[in-house]
């Protein structure tokens, strides 16, 4: 059996030990001087040597991942070496092969647990940084997906991080702004989406907040089934999101589905104070069915203090406005700038204008014809190039306001955007 890429399974390392093992194999298709020299200087690569880092940094998955993430957040290029790799890691699958998977299963939910499984398919559905779903039927008869944390990975979290910055820093792959407290608000992160229980209550707290919702929708989480590194949920039977963009759909749906992905995202800073921060599309699915948009993934969310919260409304309120005072006392607030009369302050300026563009136009904005994202890269490659990185948490926030923007991009959607801000806000 093969994996979802088609990579055959193999038992993934379960212990500190054995993981700090296969790294070292897999550094070990670097360890040659022309391997290194290449690396180091970013030129073309000799052959194998992107696999090979990409095999490093697959015994450290999740904490390279999560680290690709942050960094992009910033606008800022990655060394090709290194954006070659984690391009590579993405698409390769590490996956349990069945065995292992049980293994899994019996220890987090016991002999009780395993009987009141009626099915389970041990091809996964999906491989991502920390773990695997499987789909599932219950012997009631209940569908379900069960999200399966790799053994080990929760233990090794702190390992994994520092293991990973000695590695980008002896390739000198580690680009000088990511130097710093990087590593600890790395590992935050990480244990944050390692703890499913989290998850569960996020994912019920959310599910709750969304109740009849026509347009959005958020799987029931299974307690009797769910533990610390297992998280079973209903099982949803849609569509890709980005199938939406098909012409078999019309303009209306599309329209309609989009003002409800921003419409929720201006909630979540501004009602909820709880922003889940990963807009990636695989975490939304289209329900045909019922004609709506099913929320999949709450690993990464983030909560916000009513001041952040309010600082929040009042720099996004700035940038639609043009208010350049208002927006820099709110930055402040958020850490994203210093002294008011940093040069920084006119890039930051720039950035945020550029980026509430949707919010400020007037009448329905064609996400699909924008280069706004293009733009908005380059402000921020601008601005976090010549400066201090700013904190992880306000960066994750406007990850999921910028990666809204391109959802919405994605599936063709046309919006009244301010009308849908001034709503909210």
């Amino acid at each position: 059996m093969s994996g979802p890429t088609g990579r055959p399974p193999a038992p993934l390392p379960g212990t500190r030990a054995e993981r700090a093992g296969r790294l070292a194999r897999a550094l070990a298709g670097l360890a040659g001087d022309a391997a290194r020299a290449w690396l180091g200087g970013g030129g073309e690569l000799p052959p194998g040597a992107v696999a090979h880092l990409a095999d490093a940094l697959g015994e450290l998955r999740g904490a390279a991942l999560k680290l690709g993430q942050l960094l992009a957040l910033q606008g800022s290029a990655l060394p090709p070496a290194l954006a070659e790799a984690l391009a590579l890691l993405e698409e390769r699958s590490h996956q349990m092969p069945p065995a292992q998977l049980e293994r899994v299963l019996r220890r987090d939910l016991g002999e009780a647990g395993l009987a009141r499984l009626a099915e389970l398919d041990p091809e996964p559905l999906a491989a991502a940084s920390i773990g695997q779903v499987h789909g599932a039927v219950s012997c009631e008869g209940r569908d379900l997906v069960l999200k399966v944390q790799y053994p080990g990975v929760a233990r090794a979290i702190d390992a994994d991080v520092d293991n990973l910055a000695l590695l980008l820093r002896s390739l000198g792959l580690l680009p000088a702004f990511a130097a710093g407290d990087w590593p600890d608000a790395l590992k935050r992160e990480l244990r944050r989406e390692a703890d499913y229980r989290r998850e569960a209550r996020e994912s019920e707290r959310f599910g709750h907040w969304l109740q009849g919702d026509p347009d959005l929708y958020v799987p029931g989480v299974l307690e009797e089934l769910s533990t610390r590194r297992v998280l079973a949920t209903e099982r949803v039977r849609g569509l890709p999101l980005e199938d939406l963009r098909s012409p078999t759909h019309p303009d209306a749906r599309r329209d309609r589905l989009g003002a409800a992905l921003l419409r929720l995202v201006l909630r979540e800073l501004l009602e909820l104070r709880c922003v889940q921060t990963d807009p990636n599309p695989a975490n939304y699915l289209y329900d045909p069915k019922r004609d709506r948009i099913a929320l999949l993934d709450f690993g990464a969310v983030q909560r916000l203090t009513r001041a952040e919260s309010a600082a929040w409304r009042d720099l996004v309120g700035a940038a639609v406005a043009r208010e350049p005072g208002s927006l820099v006392r709110a930055a402040r607030v958020l850490g994203l700038c210093g002294d008011p009369d940093d040069a920084a302050v006119a890039r930051l300026r720039a950035l945020a204008e550029t980026a509430a563009a949707p919010l400020r136009h007037r009448g329905v904005y064609d996400f699909a014809a924008s280069d706004l994202p293009a733009r908005v890269r380059a402000r921020a490659g601008e601005l976090w190039s010549t400066g201090p990185a700013p904190p992880v948490g306000a960066l994750l926030v406007a990850r999921r306001l910028g990666g809204t923007f391109l959802l919405l991009a994605h599936i063709g959607a046309r919006v009244d955007a301010r009308a849908i801000w001034e709503q909210v806000a």
